[in-house]
């Protein structure tokens, strides 16, 4: 990058603070078409533009491709280097985006940056730096620790990121504390407590209750899939009947219905092997699928009809 910095111009900084969409289209049309130089210096500006829709467009065209760059990546580590008084917000939580971009070993300055957004003012920007954490499995003490005070916040992503977390740290206190918080909670956050519970769970002659109670989720198409996965790999024969009834729902969607089949399967029923071959055999829906299923039940199973 030059060390000259290019003055961003006036007539495109308009254009990007227009309330006019029309013109703030143009204004992202103009930072498309520059090249890697402009785009590096053009950058930051446009995340500080007062609207919306232009910084997540700008934020959605920087690919993982274009990041990895050594340019792109100087770019990152020089914008960071800058006293933290100088950096927006706005600056700050897309920095923060592009760097759970960046592929391999991150540079130690970029470590200290997302570490120290741990404790932003801004819940936006820790909330992005709890998720880099989390991408390059932070597992610190202190780390650990702030899990047990985002396992209460008040925010519900923090708290879905933290019991995530809690499934691959599994520090002594995270099954006790989450087999309290179970009843306490709905949707998402109490299906991903149910997930870590049964990952983590210290009593395996507790596991099959647990492992039952995702047959509810099972039946929901927001959370269908991987909770029939989990059944598969940790359900029990007592499940197989739900698992066969989804398979055989006409109204279901093919791959869930697929994914229910071989769960069944796993678990011991000829019924839904019976139903894989049908699936992975049928021009419609995903017998791609049923097929790779099939092939990962190649060692012979007791039925469990």
């Amino acid at each position: 990058m030059s060390t000259n910095e290019t003055v961003f111009p006036q007539s495109l900084r308009d254009l990007i603070q227009s309330p006019s969409l029309e013109k703030r289209r143009e204004a992202f049309d103009q930072y498309l078409k520059a090249n890697d130089d402009l785009k590096i210096q053009y950058i930051w500006t446009f995340l500080d533009a007062p609207y919306r829709d232009i910084r997540e467009a700008v934020i959605d065209s920087c690919t993982s491709e274009q990041l990895n760059t050594s340019s792109w990546k100087s770019a990152i580590v020089s914008k960071i280097s800058e006293p933290h008084e100088r950096l927006s917000v706005n600056v700050r939580q897309s920095l923060l985006i592009f760097i759970q971009r960046l592929e391999g070993e991150l540079d130690p300055q970029i470590v200290q940056f997302y570490t120290e957004a741990l404790d932003d003012p801004d819940a936006d920007v820790q909330y992005q730096a709890f998720v880099l954490a989390e991408l390059h499995e932070e597992k610190s003490p202190a780390y650990i620790d702030r899990l047990k005070q985002w396992i209460d916040s008040n925010d519900p992503d923090f708290r879905i990121v933290a019991i995530q977390a809690l499934a691959r740290l599994n520090p002594d206190w995270a099954f006790k504390t989450l087999e309290q918080k179970l009843n306490q909670s709905v949707g998402e956050e109490a299906f991903q407590i149910l997930l870590t519970m049964i990952r983590i769970c210290p009593d395996q002659e507790r596991m099959p209750a647990l492992a039952h109670q995702l047959i509810k989720y099972a039946i929901d198409d927001r959370f269908a899939f991987p909770a029939i996965q989990a059944i598969a790999e940790h359900g029990t024969k007592d499940e197989i009947p739900d698992l066969l009834s989804i398979a055989k729902s006409i109204l279901g969607e093919p791959t869930i219905r697929v994914a229910a089949a071989g769960a069944a399967a796993k678990l011991g029923s000829e019924d839904g092997r019976a139903l894989l071959v049908k699936f992975s055999n049928s021009r419609h829906g995903n017998p791609k699928y049923a097929a790779e299923l099939l092939e990962e039940l190649k060692d012979p199973q007791q039925p469990a009809n």
